[in-house]
């Protein structure tokens, strides 16, 4: 009997546990957590600023862990936040020069990296299972609750 489910959940979290590590480590010599450079990537990529709720989603984070990362970041001068508008949830977090600075330089080591271990052979369609896998495991996940 093949065992998919060992196999599975074993590369899945070898492949978790790997990326941590590429995070902890290429993001302390910049002197950042990843929590940090993802939202810091986040960010450059999205070039207009995102909202609170926008950056959790993108970073798939709990809101109050992304309002840690962002106060972090807006006491190292990488970020502000715009107060344009009296709903402080909607207001936009925009990198500030220093912050583009430093997210390029996190988007360059993202981009090295990616190239380096990236398998350019189906790529396509194993991103299209792997966002198939995710959604069929968040769907048996809801009948648990949260």
């Amino acid at each position: 009997m093949e065992d998919r489910f060992g196999k599975f959940t074993s590369l899945i979290l070898n492949i978790s546990r790997c990326i941590q590590k590429i995070k902890n480590e290429e993001m302390a010599e910049l002197g950042l957590k990843g929590k940090q450079a993802s939202a810091l990537f986040q960010l450059y990529c999205s070039k207009d600023g995102m909202t609170s709720g926008e950056l959790s989603m993108a970073c798939d984070e709990d809101k109050a862990a992304t309002s840690r990362v962002v106060k972090e970041l807006e006491t190292s001068g990488y970020v502000f936040i715009d107060s344009l508008g009296d709903k402080k949830y909607k207001n936009k977090i925009r990198l500030t020069p220093k912050g583009n600075g430093i997210a390029e330089i996190v988007s360059k080591k993202v981009e090295k990296i990616l190239n380096f271990v990236g398998v350019k052979k189906d790529r396509d369609k194993f991103y299209e299972t792997l966002q198939e896998l995710s959604e069929k495991l968040q769907q048996t996940c809801q009948q648990y609750g949260e």
